[in-house]
């Protein structure tokens, strides 16, 4: 299949090529001759679009060449229109450049034989037709130079002893425990505690010696091969959630023991597995590690009223922390990029060439880069909203202002990732509480305004709304005075309430549904 869709280019060219040159033939005359030239390089271009399956492995992002019958019929003209539409682009540019190039080229010859032309003439001529063979030229070259330049493989310095390793292993032994049977056959939030307290109990070395190695230096180790994309997260998910939800039943157990600061340090360790999972790694341990961090973060929030003043400075500063230290979107981005131009060759890398000239792009606020900014905006949010129940817990009123907040109750005010001029996040202390809150996707402060649809609130940059707390992490988008900061015993959820949307995303073995949809870039 691969042999035939090259051989069907090539007679494409030829033909697209021969068109050209009847195109500036003398005959038949041009408003006879014009017609008929693009309505060939139209059925050209259909019959490619019809037989051809290298280009819409492009568009589509399929691997290349393909395997077999079922394989072509999927990313067939069939399914699509857009392939139709890019070869008939295909060959009408082709046939014109051709012409163009020989009507040119016919000028200047033209221009060189008569003598009675001025030698300026004669010049512009010259000059003309160098310009449209350079220019034809161009794009081409830019492609070939980018395909011979993939990128040389970094050379990885992994921490030794790398924490990754151990994290790995624990979660292995997790889900080999009598703790896995409790995930398989009971909801793991839910299960009465006589059945999960000796689960628990099982594994309690494991979670120690997770809890220990959080603090030390991991990194995903890289081989940029494509031996790399069997161990890729799909096959670390259940791993990784295991480790979380093992993590957050024992802070469940704390809790009802009466213990809840160990509850807290628990739940914090699921956020900071999170990171630690993605650290080094691509896009789609990226996600992985969004969903792990995020399900902590959810039982954090949701317990935020029972917290107190030292426990609430406590975790806004291991939030902010976790923040500042974590890898930023682009870095994270070009390294999936040249593992997936190393690993997969170059048909990948020129699935990337053809998004990056069609403009295409992670950056856009959809997919891998929208979820990182969720993360971003609502692990700020939480550390803010924490410092400021602190303030509340030893002043018995909310702050008139954020500033009041530093440096005592929080080191740096942090800044609002959607704002464009990099503002702080927007605060008003209102009669019952306080609003806290992100621009959101349109960057222009709405006073708080919650979305319509809270489920593309990250997405949607029309419609006049902001992001707070509350629409981003449970979901919904009504406005009531304990979901915009007041004290009130309804805003407090203990762990058997709804289940967060990020441990949704882990139990479907997809990571990439937190986004959205991928970037595409890991998986060409």
């Amino acid at each position: 299949y691969a042999w035939q869709s090259m051989l069907l280019m090539g007679f494409g060219s030829g033909a697209c090529v021969l068109l050209g040159v009847a195109a500036t033939a003398s005959r038949p005359r041009w408003y006879f001759r014009l017609p008929l030239v693009v309505l060939a390089s139209l059925l050209v271009g259909l019959f490619l679009a019809w037989f051809d399956w290298f280009v819409p492995s492009l568009w589509d992002e399929n691997y290349w060449p393909p395997t077999d019958v079922a394989y072509v019929s999927s990313v067939g003209v069939a399914d699509e229109t857009h392939p139709l539409l890019i070869w008939f682009a295909i060959t009408l540019v082709t046939t014109s450049v051709v012409a163009g190039w020989l009507t040119v080229a016919t000028l200047a010859r033209t221009a060189h034989t008569l003598a009675h032309r001025q030698s300026w003439q004669r010049r512009a001529a010259r000059t003309a037709c160098f310009a449209v063979s350079v220019s034809i030229a161009v794009f081409p070259t830019f492609v070939l130079w980018r395909l011979l330049t993939p990128g040389r493989v970094p050379v990885q310095q992994l921490p030794i002893p790398n924490a990754y390793d151990t994290i790995v292993a624990v979660g292995d032994s997790v889900e080999a425990s009598p703790f896995a049977t409790i995930e398989s056959d009971w909801d793991w939030e839910t299960v009465p505690t006589t059945m999960l307290a000796p689960a628990i109990q099982a594994i309690e070395s494991d979670l120690a010696q997770l809890r220990h190695v959080l603090s030390q230096q991991s990194e995903i180790p890289l081989k940029y091969t494509q031996e790399d994309y069997s161990n890729l997260p799909f096959s670390r998910i259940s791993n990784h959630r295991s480790l979380a939800r093992a993590l957050l039943s024992r802070a469940r157990l704390a809790q009802l023991d009466g213990d809840p600061g160990r509850a807290l340090e628990l739940r914090l360790d699921t956020v900071r597995l999170g990171y630690v999972v993605r650290r080094g790694g691509l896009i789609t341990e990226e996600l992985v590690g969004i969903a792990v961090s995020g399900i902590g973060t959810y039982y954090i929030y949701m317990n935020r009223d029972s917290l107190k003043a030292d426990e609430c400075l406590h975790t806004s500063e291991v939030l902010l922390e976790l923040d500042r230290k974590k890898e930023p979107f682009e870095q994270v981005n070009e390294r999936d990029r040249l593992w997936t131009r190393i690993a997969f060759g170059w048909h990948a890398h020129l699935q990337q060439i053809t998004d990056d000239v069609s403009g295409w792009s992670a950056a856009d606020g959809s997919g891998a880069a929208g979820a990182f900014l969720r993360e971003q905006v609502t692990t700020r949010l939480l550390a803010v909203e924490l410092a400021l129940r602190a303030f509340q817990l030893e002043h018995g009123q909310f702050p008139a202002t954020l500033g009041e907040l530093v440096p005592e109750y929080i080191d740096h005010l942090p800044s609002d990732p959607f704002d464009p001029s990099g503002g702080p996040l927007r605060y008003t202390r209102t009669d019952d509480g306080y609003l806290l809150y992100s621009v959101g996707a349109d960057g222009r402060d709405n006073g708080g305004a919650p979305p319509e649809d809270a489920a593309m609130a990250m997405f949607d940059n029309e419609n006049a709304s902001d992001l707070r707390l509350d629409v981003l992490i449970t979901g919904t988008s009504n406005a009531t005075p304990s979901a915009t900061g007041s004290t009130s015993p309804e805003a407090t959820t203990d762990e058997e309430n709804d289940k967060p949307d990020n441990d949704s995303n882990l139990d479907n073995d997809n990571p990439n549904n937190d986004a959205g949809q991928s970037d595409g870039s890991t998986a060409p």
